[in-house]
């Protein structure tokens, strides 16, 4: 679920591959009870929705990726969670941007 892999993927043209993977990944995780699975897989398909522009996409996965990251033991996030954290809410920003809603683009932590 890195990152740079994510993204080259939708500039490769497998946006919406990607995209349906980590929504697959994420919704078996959660099933399966791995709630920082799930989160990590969530932000992995908030990146690949807004890359493609698709932002009420990019908005469900961050939002529910940030409730698992916050509903988890702080003892249990690793660095790279705190990073996705922040990423989630760059991703949540930026979709609310690009759709014109200056007022919910603000950070709400």
């Amino acid at each position: 679920m890195d990152s740079d892999r994510v993204v080259e993927a939708v500039a490769r043209g497998e946006g919406p591959q990607a995209l349906a993977y980590f929504e697959r990944v994420a919704a078996q995780a959660e099933q399966q009870g791995q709630h920082l699975i799930a989160a990590r897989a969530l932000q992995a398909a908030a990146l690949a929705a807004i890359d493609q522009a698709l932002f009420p996409r990019t908005l469900q996965a961050a939002n529910r990726s940030l409730e698992l990251f916050k509903a988890a033991s702080p003892g249990d996030l690793s660095a790279s969670d705190l990073v996705r954290i922040s990423q989630d809410y760059w991703h949540i920003g930026s979709a609310y941007r690009q759709m014109g809603d200056l007022g919910r683009a603000a950070i709400r932590c």
